[in-house]
């Protein structure tokens, strides 16, 4: 598994993601069905069953709308993608939010994560 080019591919994936199609607080998982807007921990948790590289993967949404696969769900699916818990979590959970977990878009909390996990991954 190539957890630097599964958060880079992520981070392309997102920047197509709307503002407005964000869980407000990434409070919850976007359910990867019906139309690509977020309403349901992390929403970016959801949007990744959304992913077509990630759904060739065997990444999808289980009965309970969580991201899962045959071996892991959750937040276990983001350690499996991309080795690391933290981007699965709720605002202000993620090592990566200090600095922008009050004033910043939940959007822009995603983007910042992925952002900061690609240049730990890159050292």
């Amino acid at each position: 598994m190539n957890h630097l080019e599964n958060t880079k591919i992520a981070r392309g994936y997102w920047l197509t993601v709307p503002d407005e199609n964000v869980a407000t607080n990434l409070s919850f998982y976007r359910a990867s069905t019906g139309t690509h807007t977020c309403a349901t921990v992390a929403c970016f948790g959801g949007w990744v069953c959304a992913m077509p590289e990630f759904i060739a993967m065997g990444v999808q949404t289980n009965k309970l709308g969580l991201p899962a696969t045959n071996n892991y769900c959750g937040i276990g699916v983001s350690e499996f993608l991309f080795g690391d818990t933290g981007l699965f979590m709720s605002r202000g959970f993620c090592e990566y939010d200090d600095a922008m977990k009050h004033t910043a878009t939940d959007h822009a909390i995603v983007l910042n994560r992925l952002d900061m996990h690609i240049a730990s991954l890159s050292e």
